[in-house]
């Protein structure tokens, strides 16, 4: 009895052995079909990577590229609508959406506009009619904000139209922003037509650079060209002289 009992117990230790011996034999089988898969999966996941790379890649070059081409905000001028407002005083804000417009008249008359009571703006629209002041433009383009006042004299009708930021080396009368409206560099500046007016370049934070007077009449006033170097982010002004054209030395 205690034979048979022996080799019961034999029997049993040897079956559990075995058991014990097949389960690792089972996880290293299927670790190593999992090894091939993920080996079949390795030229997916490196193209995957490479991928990845690229896209990274080519968003650096856009940032980058982005504040290479300016380093200054772009002009929003989504606020501006087309307004006609006749003589008086106006409210921006209240009378006229804030934004940038470029100001036309029907006639001859005086455009004034005052920040707090500042003037920033004194010149004189001469309409479809030409330059009949010395001192007088078709059109000047500038920005208006919230609380300025606009005080039209002289004037039945005078249109404020939105206006359109693009890049151009010949501006009208009106205020500009060197890297938005002109492409930075060293330029000879000169009045497009036979006529006399002011010239002003600030830094952002409004320090003077140039403050001449550009001169093509008979008169002997000022200058008939001035060489500038324009930066990125200088402000240039010119209230009452119609057109300025900026060309390469």
């Amino acid at each position: 009895m205690r034979k048979v009992i022996f080799l019961l117990s034999a029997f049993i230790l040897t079956i559990l052995l075995s058991s014990c011996m097949m389960i690792p034999r089972e996880l290293d089988s299927q670790l190593n079909d999992l090894g091939s898969e993920l080996n079949d999966l390795g030229p997916e996941l490196s193209d995957l990577g490479s991928e990845l790379g690229d896209l990274g890649a080519e968003l650096d070059d856009l940032i980058l590229g982005t504040e290479k081409s300016s380093g200054i905000a772009k002009r929003d001028n989504s606020s501006a609508e087309l307004t006609v407002l006749f003589a008086g005083t106006f409210t921006v804000g209240i009378d006229i959406p804030p934004g940038r417009y470029v100001i036309t008249a029907d006639g001859n008359g005086n455009l004034f506009i005052r920040d707090k009571g500042t003037s920033i703006v004194n010149t004189i629209l001469t309409g479809g009619y030409g330059r009949l002041h010395p001192s007088g433009v078709p059109s000047i383009t500038t920005d208006l904000e919230v609380g300025q006042e606009i005080e039209l004299g002289g004037i039945s009708n005078a249109t404020f139209t939105p206006a359109v930021t693009q890049m151009s080396t010949v501006l009208t009368a009106g205020d500009w922003v060197v890297g938005l409206d002109i492409p930075p560099g060293i330029y000879n500046a000169f009045p497009t037509y036979q006529e006399i007016g002011n010239f002003f370049i600030r830094t952002a934070g409004g320090r003077g650079v140039v403050n001449e007077i550009l001169n093509t009449t008979e008169t002997d006033r000022g200058v008939e060209r001035i060489r500038v170097n324009l930066e990125e982010g200088q402000r240039i002004q010119m209230h009452n002289i119609s057109s300025v054209t900026f060309e390469k030395p």
